[in-house]
């Protein structure tokens, strides 16, 4: 997978912790090694997509075998057509993961979308720090967040980006 520069490389660096090969010596690996990616790339520079850009690689990977999609994306409007591709994907056996948001806010008192969708598909996870307590960036929600996970000082595939 590649990330122009003028990207943030997130998704590089989210691939690599969710499936970079172990075993073979260069130091980095992902929670599931046989994890097979399917880049579908719909934000590009200065952070800038489309709901309809996102929908569409929604409906690509899942043409393409994805069971699981990581959307590690925010602050979009809400959309009828959003929440309506995420039921639709469900319908396939698909789990579409989000991030609950770096605004640390409570995504339950003002909506923060993807995270806030709801669909019995839908994981929306925050981040946890060394301590395993919430990190300061990340939203959080009772009723429109799921688990926690380490999102502070992790190594993944792309160099410097933690």
């Amino acid at each position: 997978m590649f990330d122009s520069a003028t990207d943030d490389r997130h998704g590089t660096h989210m691939a690599g912790i969710i499936a970079a090969k172990g075993n073979n010596s260069p130091g980095v690996v992902g929670v599931t090694w046989q994890a097979k990616v399917t880049p579908a790339k719909f934000i590009g520079p200065n952070n800038f997509g489309y709901t309809s850009d996102a929908i569409e690689a929604i409906n690509y990977a899942v043409a393409n075998g994805a069971k699981i999609s990581n959307n590690s994306y925010g602050r979009f409007p809400y959309s009828q057509a959003m929440l309506d591709a995420i039921r639709a994907v469900d319908a396939r056996g698909h789990l579409y993961v989000t991030s609950a948001g770096n605004a640390a806010a409570n995504n339950d008192a003002t909506a923060h979308y993807p995270s806030n969708y709801d669909s019995p598909n839908f994981l929306v996870v925050a981040a946890t720090g060394h301590a395993d307590a919430l990190a300061i960036f990340s939203s959080y929600g009772a009723t429109s967040g799921d688990p926690a996970a380490p999102g502070v000082g992790i190594t993944s595939t792309v160099l410097g980006n933690a």
